[in-house]
C-alpha cells in the first residue's frame, strides 16, 4: 500500500484526528420472498470512531456512502457467515471476532509463517525486504484484517468502529502472503469456505453465506477458478469481488475473479459518489460500493507494524476496490438474511435495479458502472416489502466530519494513513498464476 503513516497515541478522553499526509507517490425476474410486516430495528451505534466512518452514513451526508446506516444493529435477522478470503488475519485485534479458520497458503516462502497448510489463518505480515523478479519491497498490508473490520468489526461495543452489518459472523481463510498468492490455494479457499470438501483439509464446520474475495491477477477467469466458483453458488454462497484498482476497462483488459461468471462484482465510489479513478470499470461491475480516494479514505481495522504486527489494536484510513467489495458483502449478507431464498441472479438484479446511477459525469459511460452506487436501504425496503417510510435512518454525518472529528474512550493508538491497495505483478512461476490484493 502506498502512503504515509500517522501513530496517535491516545492519551485522553478526547482526541482529534489531524488532516491525512500523502506522500507522492443479468436481470432476471425477482420472485419475492414472504414480505416483513415491520421495520428492523436500528439505532446509532456507541462505537467512539463511527462519526468519522462517512462510508456508513447517510448518502444525504455523502453522495457515495450508499445508505449502509441501515443495515446496523438490525435486530430480527439471522446472523450469517461471511468468508473473508485474504491474507490473513490478526486475530486478537480487539474490535473482530472470528469463527475458527484455515490457513490455504501451501508455498513456505509466501506464507512466510514457517509452515504450510494448518488451522491458524493469522497475518505473520507479508512486507518484502528486498525486490526480487516478483515483487518489490512493501511494508506489511493487514489486507485481510482491513476487509474484516469494515465486513463485519463488532459494532456497538463502545470500541473503535461499527461494521457495515453487525449481524456478520466472519469466516477468515488465509490464501495470500508474501507477494501475493496462487489460484490453487485461491480455489481450495473458495470451496472450503462454502463448505465443499478440499483434500486432506478437515470440512468447514461453518458454510459461508457470502465469499468475499478481495484479490485479483490480469486475465480471462481460468477454467478451474470458474469451476471452484460455480461450485461454490450451487453450494448456497454468492461469491463478491472487487473490480480491481487497475482502472482498465474489464471489456478489454478482463481481470479475475472480478470477469468470472457467476460472482458480484464491486467498484469503488468517492465519497462525493463518483467511480475512483483507480476502479476498474465495464460490464462485469455489478455496482460501485464505498472504496475512497486519497482524499476521503475509509476507516477500518489496521495494525501498525510495518513488518511483523506490533502490539495493540490499530485503525486506519484506506481506499481500494478491496473495501468496495466488503460494503457489497456486507450488504449481500443483509438481504440473504432476511430473504434467505434469494439466489445470486435475484440479488444481481436488486442491487442493480435499486442503484443511483452514475453517469458519464461520474466516471461512468453506459453500462459501465453496472447499476451505478449501491443502495444499500433501497435494496433492503425492496427483498424485504418494508415500505420506505418505515425504514429509520440514523443521523447524518456532517459532510465535514470525516477530516476532522473527536472520538473518546478506548486504550489504543491510531493507525492514520492513506494508501491504494496496488496490484502487484503477476506471473506464471508455478502451474498457476500469482493473485495479488485489490
Amino acid at each position: 500500500m502506498l502512503g504515509s503513516a500517522l501513530a496517535i497515541p491516545q492519551t485522553s478522553v478526547s482526541q482529534t484526528f489531524p488532516a491525512p499526509v500523502v506522500r507522492p507517490l443479468d436481470t432476471q425476474a425477482i420472485e419475492t420472498a414472504t414480505p416483513r410486516t415491520t421495520a428492523p430495528d436500528i439505532r446509532q451505534p456507541d462505537d467512539p470512531l463511527y462519526s468519522m466512518q462517512w462510508n456508513l452514513h447517510s448518502t444525504v451526508s455523502s453522495a457515495g456512502a450508499a445508505n449502509l446506516q441501515t443495515l446496523l444493529e438490525l435486530k430480527g435477522q439471522a446472523r450469517m457467515v461471511v468468508a473473508v478470503v485474504d491474507s490473513g488475519f490478526l486475530l486478537t485485534h480487539e474490535d473482530i471476532d472470528f469463527l475458527p479458520g484455515y490457513d490455504f497458503v501451501s508455498t513456505l516462502s509466501v506464507a512466510n509463517d514457517g509452515d504450510g497448510r494448518d488451522h491458524d489463518p493469522t497475518d505473520p505480515g507479508d512486507w518484502v525486504a528486498t525486490s526480487t523478479n516478483d515483487c518489490q519491497v512493501q511494508t506489511s498490508s493487514w489486507h485481510g484484517t482491513r476487509v474484516a473490520g469494515i465486513i463485519g468489526a463488532s459494532t456497538s461495543n463502545a470500541i473503535g468502529i461499527a461494521a457495515a452489518n453487525n449481524r456478520i459472523d466472519l469466516l477468515p481463510v488465509r490464501v495470500t502472503g508474501t507477494c501475493g498468492g496462487y489460484v490453487a490455494d485461491l480455489i481450495d479457499g473458495i470451496r472450503w469456505a462454502a463448505g465443499l470438501s478440499v483434500a486432506n483439509v478437515p470440512p468447514n464446520p461453518h458454510p459461508a453465506s457470502v465469499i468475499n474475495v478481495s484479490l485479483g491477477f490480469p486475465g480471462a477467469c481460468p477454467a478451474e477458478l470458474q469451476q471452484a466458483i460455480s461450485s461454490a453458488t450451487s453450494a448456497g454462497a454468492i461469491v463478491v469481488t472487487a473490480s480491481t484498482n487497475s482502472g482498465v476497462d474489464l471489456d478489454v483488459a478482463p481481470h479475475s475473479p472480478a470477469s468470472c461468471e457467476q460472482v458480484l462484482t464491486a467498484g469503488a465510489a468517492t465519497r462525493a459518489g463518483r467511480r475512483a479513478d483507480y476502479s476498474a470499470y465495464g460490464a462485469a461491475v455489478d455496482v460501485l460500493a464505498p472504496g475512497g480516494d486519497r482524499s476521503d479514505g475509509i476507516l477500518t481495522t489496521d495494525n501498525l507494524g510495518r513488518a511483523a504486527a506490533e502490539p495493540g489494536s490499530h485503525y486506519g484510513r484506506h481506499f481500494g476496490t478491496s473495501l468496495a467489495g466488503a460494503h457489497l458483502s456486507a450488504a449481500v449478507a443483509a438481504l440473504r438474511a432476511f430473504s434467505g431464498t434469494l439466489t445470486l441472479p435475484q440479488i444481481r438484479a436488486i442491487v442493480r435495479s435499486t442503484a443511483t446511477p452514475v453517469g458519464v459525469a461520474g466516471g461512468c459511460e453506459l453500462l459501465a458502472c453496472g447499476g451505478g452506487l449501491l443502495d444499500a436501504q433501497a435494496a433492503m425496503r425492496l427483498a424485504t416489502g418494508v415500505n420506505a417510510d418505515d425504514l429509520p435512518v440514523a443521523p447524518q454525518l456532517p459532510v465535514a466530519a470525516a477530516a476532522n472529528s473527536s472520538f473518546g474512550g478506548g486504550t489504543v493508538p491510531l493507525f492514520f494513513s492513506l494508501g491504494l491497495l496496488s496490484l502487484a505483478v503477476v506471473r506464471r512461476a508455478r502451474r498457476c498464476r500469482r493473485i495479488a490484493h485489490v
